[in-house]
């Protein structure tokens, strides 16, 4: 049974000239079973990061927080759920790392990651090698609990 943990990652922001080129991001970054899972799926290579932390709507987040949870039905119609999307604005249009996740019991799964767009569907090819992770469900709630609470007390500005 694997694990899931999570760590604060920042992606530094970059200024040319007078012009934001990338906005910085505090951004939350999943560790199952103790290894960093952007780094398995190499998302800086694709400037992805997941979509909890760094937004200015708290509700979307919740609402993410309740899609991991399988309270809300996934936004994608391929019924998959982001993992880590577009680092500037968090837009399917820019492609993102997706998986399904199932309950199964007192377990949850996250399987079949692939890149995906809404344009084209999902690609499951470059991630065939990751195997399915299982969680424990009590572990894994738990995880999204602490997750939820860490972005409720985020100080929260506009980005510039």
């Amino acid at each position: 049974m694997d694990t899931l943990s999570h760590r604060w990652e920042l992606r530094k922001g970059e200024i040319v000239g007078n012009h934001v080129r990338k906005h910085e991001r505090k951004y939350v970054d999943f560790i199952v079973s103790g290894q960093s899972l952007s780094e398995l799926l190499q998302t800086k290579d694709y400037d992805m990061i997941s979509m909890l932390g760094w937004g200015m709507n708290t509700d979307h987040e919740k609402r993410t927080i309740k899609e991991f949870l399988m309270q809300e039905l996934p936004e994608l119609s391929t019924g998959r759920t982001i993992i880590y999307g577009c680092s500037e604005c968090g837009d399917i249009d820019c492609g993102a790392i997706t998986a399904e996740i199932i309950y199964d019991g007192d377990k949850i799964v996250w399987k079949d990651f692939g890149y995906e767009t809404n344009y084209s569907g999902f690609d499951l090819e470059d991630y065939k090698h990751i195997l399915p992770f299982v969680f424990d469900k009590e572990q894994y709630e738990a995880e999204f609990d602490k997750i939820e609470k860490e972005l409720l007390d985020i100080p929260r500005k506009p980005d510039d």
